[in-house]
């Protein structure tokens, strides 16, 4: 059952990806819903722009993640667009291809992660590849596959750091912590707040009574932090230390994404539930389970990713993103665990039922009964929309993020406004010039482009100073009247 619902997964992935990539045209789909942020902070890295800027002075934009990310990215997609010749068009499709070469390479990784956690269990070692395929292409991850995020460079690093670290610490304790605690500072230096395994590595040292290397696990995270803070300045440290980075939180997101967490992840939650019992049934008891330090680093790891990650979830705009590397943890424990016990008949019935249910899930979304299968409309009204303001006059603000991006807007500078711009105004901070609504009132900008039907004001401000002359692809376009 488990290769039966690997399949459903890259089944669902291929009817995904058809629409959102294409080598035949430049796609403009959004397939995540802050991917302007960090395309815009990418394009500013391939054109030697200032990454991190204060998103309180114009044009308010913020660049949230860390410095590997949009370092990678770049990297990634300049190279594609010299050896291939390509424009600012392309750049959403050689980044969300980074990410799914991501998706590949973790899949091995974890793979090959999941056959040494089973060791010589023929039952456990034959569901790696499943598991791993499930994971990184399945429902769970999703639209984060084909899309321009921080997650999967951060998961990826993370699997990589389990694994080398498994691999050499019987023999080679100290290259094991060294490598593995490189591959836990480049997870953060994705994403700054992916400091699981980490933190799962330093507490299994300690539990280990390994002084030194627990020592010099915690202290190379903690240089390449310094390191980062004192090469990336002040802007650099405001954003990656969230030091302007506004946060709420709420108890229906919470509900939200743990609801959506169950739906999606039933073979690793049926694996999860037989922990406890194969843990009762080890031979020699929890002693034998202290001692295996294969399944002590899983367990702890689970224990630490659940913890810093289900509260984190409750974040606005948070998502199932949040859970990813827990639910590494989920199948590296369950895996570990398990397959030190006989995969009796109950154990295989109920793993089944998982890949049932996982499986049924993933066909549910490709017949179209639930979920999304397509973003092709978000493509033809971005390319549509970008046709409209092709012309017209200078400075221009429209009021999507998505056409402010460069290649949209010809002409900067360039408001692809913050996430939090929104709630920073209502809570009273302080924009230069008074934000958008001030340049409005100033008559800043010679074009203002809104939704049609959409009243005249914005940001607070009414557009006093400007007189609809069209209207073009479902926007209304005012132009500044001398």
């Amino acid at each position: 059952m488990g290769w039966t619902a690997a399949a459903c997964a890259l089944l669902l992935m291929a009817v995904r990806a058809s629409d959102a990539l294409s080598l035949r045209q430049p796609m403009q789909a959004v397939t995540s819903g802050a991917e302007f942020e960090a395309l815009f902070a990418i394009w500013k890295f391939i054109n030697g722009e200032a990454v991190y800027q204060d998103p309180y002075r114009i044009p308010f934009a913020a660049s949230y993640y860390n410095w590997l990310f949009y370092a990678f990215y770049g990297t990634f997609a300049g190279l594609g667009q010299k050896l291939l010749g390509l424009n600012d068009w392309w750049l959403p499709t050689l980044t969300k291809v980074a990410t799914l070469s991501l998706c590949a390479a973790g899949s091995a990784l974890l793979a090959r992660l999941l056959r040494l956690a089973a060791a010589d269990n023929v039952f456990w070692r034959t569901l790696a590849w499943p598991l791993s395929l499930c994971f990184f292409f399945g429902p769970l991850i999703g639209y984060w596959a084909v899309a321009v995020t921080c997650e999967l460079g951060a998961v990826v690093s993370a699997v990589a750091a389990l694994l080398v670290f498994l691999r050499w610490y019987p023999d080679r304790p100290m290259a094991a912590t060294i490598a593995a605690a490189l591959f836990a500072a480049a997870a953060w230096s994705f994403k700054q707040s992916n400091i699981f395994v980490g933190a799962a590595l330093f507490l299994f040292l300690l539990a280990r009574r390994q002084w030194r290397l627990a020592a010099l696990s915690l202290a190379i995270p903690v240089a390449v932090v310094a390191l980062s803070g004192w090469i990336g300045g002040q802007a650099y440290r405001d954003m990656a230390f969230l030091k302007k980075q506004t946060m709420f939180f709420a108890w229906w997101q919470l509900g939200r994404n743990l609801g959506n967490l169950l739906v999606k992840t039933t073979p690793y939650l049926a694996m999860v539930a037989l922990i406890p019992l194969a843990l009762s049934r080890l031979p020699g008891g929890l002693r034998a389970a202290w001692r295996d330090d294969r399944l002590l680093l899983s367990l702890i790891g689970l224990g630490v990713s659940a913890v810093l990650s289900i509260p984190a979830s409750a974040k606005t705009a948070a998502a199932e993103n949040y859970y990813f590397v827990m639910v590494v943890f989920m199948v590296f424990a369950g895996t570990v665990t398990l397959a030190r016990v006989e995969a009796g008949p109950w154990m295989r019935r109920l793993v089944g039922a998982g890949f049932a249910l996982y499986a049924v899930a993933c066909l549910l979304v490709v017949a179209g009964v639930t979920g999304v299968t397509s973003v092709a409309e978000s493509h033809r009204r971005n390319v549509l929309q970008a046709a409209c303001i092709k012309d017209v006059a200078r400075p221009l603000y429209i009021n999507d993020v998505h056409l402010s991006l460069p290649w949209f807007a010809l002409e900067g500078p360039y408001f692809v406004l913050a996430t939090i711009y929104w709630e920073d105004r209502q809570l009273g901070m302080s924009f230069e010039r008074d934000g958008v609504g001030g340049l409005i009132r100033d008559g800043a900008f010679a074009t203002i482009a809104i939704g049609a039907g959409a009243p005249p004001v914005w940001d607070g401000q009414h557009f006093d100073r400007y007189r609809r002359t069209s209207s073009c692809g479902g926007l209304d376009l005012y132009s500044r009247q001398n």
